[in-house]
């Protein structure tokens, strides 16, 4: 038998490698959605199934119940005066003002960095663009957890340097929704702004329009 020539060795060789790179990028190309759906989905599936924790602290799981369901049920029916209606309308309440204060503070924060985004031209301007989108992808229960992390931390060196102590409240409550909308309202007005034509702008300004009033009209 003739033994086979380092060339066909050399090809033979190339080509096994080949198809192994060939299918460890199908397998990539495989595993890449499911990792970006798994980090995606569940953090909000822990969350629903904590909501049948027993306790009310989200540490451990105690044990298997649905007298939460049963109360927030009792307080909209109204077949009975559950413990938690009270707790239930402060909520409600404490979202109201929450959500109409954020919206507010978001939109006009978030406006302003859209114009900036639309019109302006600065250093940086690729990595703010980029950090934009963080919080679109970003799951919500991801953010809570860390802007709760940043306010701690944040808190214990404002009481090392000043000396008093700032606790947790409507304030940080504001501020964490704000910097979860204000990504919103600066994607959608910069893809208005984006289809506007500038030199409606200048326009106005040639006509004798300041810029509020150009941005407003």
């Amino acid at each position: 038998m003739m033994a086979a020539s380092p060339q066909l060795l050399i090809n033979e060789s190339a080509m096994g490698r080949n198809r192994l790179i060939r299918r460890l990028g199908k397998l990539g190309l495989w595993l890449n959605p499911v990792f970006a759906y798994f980090f995606l989905w569940a953090p909000i599936l822990i969350l629903v199934l904590f909501s049948f924790n027993e306790s009310k602290s989200v540490a451990s799981f105690t044990g298997f119940t649905l007298k939460w369901y049963n109360n927030i049920l009792n307080n909209v029916m109204g077949a009975e005066r559950a413990f938690s209606t009270e707790i239930m309308l402060n909520a409600f309440r404490n979202s109201l003002f929450v959500g109409a204060i954020a919206t507010v503070i978001a939109t006009a924060l978030g406006a302003m960095i859209a114009l900036a985004m639309a019109r302006g031209k600065f250093p940086g301007k690729g990595l703010i663009d980029g950090l934009l989108f963080l919080p679109v992808v970003i799951p919500e229960i991801t953010q809570a957890i860390s802007l709760a992390i940043f306010f701690k931390v944040a808190f214990d060196w404002i009481a090392v340097i000043s000396g008093e102590r700032v606790f947790p409240g409507f304030h940080t409550i504001i501020m964490a929704h704000v910097t979860f909308n204000i990504s919103y309202v600066a994607i959608v007005v910069r893809a208005r702004l984006a289809d506007m034509d500038p030199q409606l702008e200048e326009a106005a300004n040639d006509l004798g329009a300041n810029p509020w009033r150009t941005f407003w009209r």
